[in-house]
């Protein structure tokens, strides 16, 4: 099975998560795409321009990919997408995530639904 990463990119200033990521690859690699500005249409993108420091990059958990049933038991999701949820909705009051609910609706509504996914 193949690794996955969600990691945030912290203010440097104000020391605030502002944006939550997943990546499957070198998050290492990941970071610098950031860095370097890339995909500069992006609100990540001009937010890492107008920093006075590249952003600090947190790693938030790590693990394999692996299929998870949710509650409603009709349909499965990648722990991925449940895990970048969870940590999207932990920090939604600072993030400048445009995808919030829309990165995966069935893990959205599966952590807002008291019942959760079964994992």
């Amino acid at each position: 099975m193949r690794m996955y990463y969600i990691y945030g990119l912290v203010d440097p200033v104000s020391h605030l998560v502002r944006y939550v990521g997943l990546t499957t690859c070198s998050i290492e690699r990941r970071y610098r795409f950031h860095c370097k500005g890339w995909g500069k249409e992006s609100p990540t993108a001009a937010w890492v321009r107008s920093l006075p420091s590249p952003p600090i990059l947190v790693l938030l958990e790590a693990a394999e990919e692996k299929p998870v049933t949710l509650a409603d038991r009709q349909r499965v999701a990648r722990a991925s997408d449940l895990a970048e949820t969870k940590w999207i909705k932990r920090f939604r009051r600072t993030v400048i995530n445009k995808k919030l609910r829309d990165n995966c609706p069935a893990a959205w509504d599966g952590l807002t639904n008291p019942e959760g996914p079964r994992i």
